[in-house]
């Protein structure tokens, strides 16, 4: 069984509830088209969850296998997720974009990367736990988060553009091994004073 994308949007739900043995196997967003003001088709990806403003978490059940691109974007009332170890495939470009009350968000090991605009708009994201750790920040990924204070990027080799554009970092290190700075990396980051790059040879 699939929940496919919007399928909640905009409703006055509060709740979710699946049972133990809900044959769901897959949280999806996918793309639909609309014609803007000057006639032309363009894609907007929806999550399931899309403005939802009541509902402020779920408890994925241990059947889903696979969590999709954008599958929770733009849900409004979201402020906590604990996505279980039995995910194994998850894609999460944009996975919370839009998500502006969520504090709080775990991730199965089988998430190695932390992909584009994955928390972008998470203005209120204060923490998260990656299982596996993680080796790359992708473009926009906190993008806004504001709230953000602190970030662990030992082990991170690659940052993507704009990668923590108006975060709330007053100071960071940039970890060993690393030999770009990306275009925008810390823009609009108005409360960063400290920049530690510790023995980080930049070309």
């Amino acid at each position: 069984t699939e929940i496919k994308t919007t399928a909640f949007y905009g409703s006055g739900i509060s709740a979710v509830n699946f049972a133990e043995d809900a044959a769901i196997d897959i949280l999806e967003a996918t793309q639909y088209y609309v014609t803007n003001n000057l006639g032309a088709s363009q894609p907007v990806t929806g999550g399931m969850f899309m403005g939802c403003n009541y509902l402020e978490t779920i408890e994925i059940p241990e059947s889903v296998l696979m969590v999709s691109d954008y599958a929770f974007k733009g849900w409004t009332g979201l402020k906590r997720l604990e996505i279980p170890e039995s995910v194994k495939y998850i894609s999460a470009t944009g996975l919370f974009y839009g998500c502006s009350r969520l504090e709080y968000v775990s991730v199965p090991s089988s998430l190695k990367v932390i992909p584009d605009h994955m928390f972008n708009g998470c203005s209120s994201l204060t923490d998260f736990d990656f299982a596996g750790g993680y080796t790359s920040i992708g473009t926009n990924a906190f993008n806004g988060c504001a709230s953000l204070e602190t970030i662990d990027l030992e082990g991170v080799r690659e940052f993507g553009n704009g990668a923590f554009s108006g975060a709330g970092f007053v100071s960071i290190r940039i970890p060993d091994g690393m030999t770009e700075i990306p275009y925008e990396l810390f823009c609009g980051c108005t409360k960063l004073k400290d920049i530690d790059f510790n023995q980080t040879e930049i070309i």
